[in-house]
């Protein structure tokens, strides 16, 4: 029994040595990845993408005024259309009046 006792107590030990030294990895992994996330994060590098994001706003935003102008012109379009339309119509009916 004592025998017994020794070996699972020498397991057990041997089973939290090989847990710390897993626990230790990751603490060490973990300080990795903060480290590289904080190198990735360097002011430069916000900077440029903060230019970058600035950049992508103001195209977008000259697009979009650009596509309204254009919703607007081929609005004034399709109201010049139906006038012309109408101008039309209105000849035909005048012509079958006169006949």
């Amino acid at each position: 029994l004592d025998d017994q006792l020794t070996e699972t107590r020498d397991a057990n030990k041997k089973a939290e040595a090989k847990l710390e030294r897993q626990r230790q990895k990751l603490k060490d992994a973990r300080a990795a990845n903060i480290a590289e996330a904080k190198a990735a994060l360097s002011p430069d590098v916000i900077s440029t993408a903060h230019h970058q994001m600035g950049r992508l706003s103001k195209s977008s935003e000259h697009l979009m005024q650009r596509l309204s102008e254009s919703g607007a012109v081929e609005e004034a379009q399709e109201r010049q259309l139906q006038q012309l339309l109408k101008a039309v119509e209105m000849e035909e009916k005048m012509a079958d009046e006169a006949e």
